[in-house]
């Protein structure tokens, strides 16, 4: 069949094409960037527990250094009160060369730290000497009371003796 009448060319519509082109390009890269985005996610969700984990290893190291700490503090404190506690003997022995008579000899001496106590066992040159002594002993601020026993003369005119003293507790600190 001929047709006699020529037929209008069909217009292609170029926009429909172009916006469906158009949408199936954004359909695309929205879904990649869905699943690129959520790969991201993932990776820094990943990355996120192992520096939790890290912070909890740190904060439990932490802790125990801590602890560590403490209880060395504690021994500290405890070493500061034995310390500032304890009694020292050998301030005795300055005080004792400031008090004794030069004509008077020690044999011996006896010290009881806790009790603050003394006996001194010795020889002075003769009874004059040793009343010195005693008289010396009576203005000597640090020794709260003393007593003299087991006094004996001896031969040459020396007196052997024993002096029991009581002494101040600071004198040991």
């Amino acid at each position: 069949m001929v047709e006699i009448a020529p037929k209008p060319k069909i217009k292609s519509k170029k926009v429909p094409t172009i916006l469906l082109s158009i949408g199936l390009i954004l359909l695309i890269l929205s879904i990649g960037a869905y699943f690129g985005l959520r790969t991201v996610e993932l990776k820094k969700q990943k990355e996120l527990k192992e520096m939790q984990d890290q912070l909890a290893q740190h904060q439990t190291a932490l802790k125990k250094l801590e602890d560590k700490l403490l209880t060395y503090k504690a021994k500290l404190d405890d070493l500061s009160l034995v310390l500032d506690s304890r009694l020292i003997g050998t301030n005795f022995f300055s005080f004792l060369e400031k008090i004794v008579h030069k004509e008077v000899m020690l044999e011996g001496v006896e010290i009881n730290l806790r009790k603050g106590t003394v006996d001194i066992h010795g020889k002075a040159k003769n009874l004059p000497v040793l009343t010195q002594q005693l008289v010396f002993l009576k203005t000597v601020p640090e020794i709260q009371s003393f007593e003299l026993k087991n006094i004996a003369l001896e031969e040459k005119g020396e007196v052997s003796f024993v002096i029991s003293l009581i002494l101040s507790p600071t004198l040991f600190k």
